[in-house]
């Protein structure tokens, strides 16, 4: 492979196996291959039943979002590309058949694992099954796959929170997680939510602890030509596929919604000049995209590479926003730009203590929100803040 070939060129003829196509980084990649890759073979998407829609109904569902709308306009076609694999990664093997097994290990060259729950208070059984064995179930599928170039695995750049300078490395964990998962699956669910904040150690959430531990699960394959891509806080697109596109409230866009609604009002912030990382989800998207092809490059003329190559997705020290100016932006774009149901004038108020944080918040938010279903109650409606 030429030194200088282009992205575009590298992927003509691929074939992707991508997991979390259904999320909102998965479809903001899979948009961006289809589009700005036109010579790929085919895009094998990963997708499960869910709340009643089977996954042609959620296909359908999903690229008549306006994430798509671009590549409707310019290459409607392309969508023909997506073939969907009925599977769920939280089950063994990720509940692919064994039919559609084979199809993938004949014919995907690039595997991009975005799937995830991102949520910080999953139980571990869940996160473990989710956010780790999935990996291991990804590894050993991807071992038999015939023509495969890159394994990308998309992590988080927080996975080692609590290291002051983290480097693009992987930092071992103290667990095997094979050991994890096994206990994960074999202890009583009352049992295992006893015991979890001993074995999560520094990590404060099961989030934090099983992507770090599919980090070393990742590591340990010498032989697999790995990638691992580290994104901080993912928020709203700078340019593509739409300016400010965002489909969910991930990340930022979930303070931001909330303090323009005057909803969210208190906050707990003993350093004002904190800095906040968040990164457009463009750029990661862009970078995933970016890895595979100067990994095999890098294969081509360096045959000393040694696995994962570690991306950071982040701003790192680079145009930092504080955490102070970020509340601030929020609550003067909600007074300037105010939402039609916005619940009470925005205001927003930093706290050095916590005891200052939850007198406000009884204050200003749980005092109000009684009151507020009570009167609801009365009148015959449904209360709204009591859930």
């Amino acid at each position: 492979m030429a030194a200088n070939i282009s992205i575009p060129e590298f992927y003509n003829g691929q074939s992707i196996f991508l997991t979390g196509g259904t999320g909102f980084i998965g479809k903001v990649l899979v948009e961006k291959l289809l589009r700005s890759c036109p010579g790929i073979e085919n895009v094998y998407m990963l997708c499960r039943s869910k709340k009643g829609k089977n996954i042609n109904e959620r296909f359908e569902e999903i690229t008549s979002s306006p994430v798509f709308n671009l590549l409707r306009e310019q290459n409607p076609q392309a969508l023909n590309k997506i073939i969907l694999i009925e599977g769920d990664i939280a089950m063994l093997e990720m509940g692919i058949s064994k039919t559609d097994q084979e199809i993938l290990k004949d014919k995907v060259t690039i595997v991009m694992h975005s799937a995830a729950t991102v949520s910080f208070t999953e139980p571990l059984k869940v996160a473990v099954n989710t956010n780790l064995r999935s990996v291991r179930e990804l590894i050993c599928l991807a071992k038999d796959m015939k023509n495969l170039q890159s394994f990308v695995h998309i992590s988080t750049a927080f996975a080692n929170w609590f290291e002051l300078n983290v480097k693009e490395e992987v930092y071992p964990s103290i667990y095997d997680p094979d050991d994890i998962i096994e206990l994960a699956n074999r202890l009583p669910d009352e049992t295992l939510n006893k015991i979890t904040p001993i074995f999560l150690g520094k990590h404060v959430n099961t989030y934090t602890f099983t992507k770090s531990l599919a980090e070393n699960l990742v590591k340990r394959e010498k032989n697999l030509p790995t990638i691992i891509i580290k994104p901080s806080m993912v928020g709203a697109s700078v340019s593509e596929p739409h300016v400010g596109w965002i489909d969910s409230l991930m990340g930022p866009a979930r303070y931001i919604y909330y303090t323009t609604q005057g909803i969210f009002r208190s906050v707990y912030l003993p350093n004002r000049s904190a800095a906040i990382d968040f990164v457009p989800v463009d750029f990661t998207t862009n970078l995933t995209i970016a890895a595979p092809w100067k990994c095999e490059i890098d294969k081509r003329t360096n045959s000393s590479m040694t696995y994962p190559y570690i991306y950071f997705s982040a701003t790192g020290s680079v145009n930092q926003l504080l955490w102070k100016d970020y509340f601030k932006n929020s609550r003067d774009f909600g007074r300037t730009i105010p939402p039609k149901n916005a619940i009470w004038y925005p205001q927003i108020r930093l706290h050095k203590t916590k005891i200052g944080h939850h007198i406000d918040v009884a204050l200003t938010h749980f005092i109000p929100a009684y009151l507020n279903d009570l009167v609801a109650k009365i009148k015959g409606q449904k209360a709204i803040f009591d859930e």
